[in-house]
């Protein structure tokens, strides 16, 4: 998966996640990435890349948990 694919991931998962600071987490990703962008140290680059997988792999986490939660029970 790509830096931006991974960005768009999060951004469109931000939508749905479940805080009452949805729109103050989604500015501070938008700032952050914004930062990422002005790196030049590769080892920051890198670190940077890290974070924003594991930011991924947290929203993801909860869009998935919340379809278990909503889903009827069989």
């Amino acid at each position: 998966m790509t830096i931006k694919q991974l960005y768009r991931g999060i951004l469109r998962s931000m939508k749905a996640y479940p805080s009452t600071n949805r729109g103050l987490m989604k500015e501070a990703i938008v700032l952050d990435v914004a930062d990422w962008k002005l790196l030049t140290d590769e080892l920051e680059i890198l670190k940077a890349e890290k974070r924003m997988r594991m930011l991924y792999g947290h929203v993801q986490m909860w869009e998935i948990k919340m379809e278990e939660v909503l889903r009827p029970n069989d």
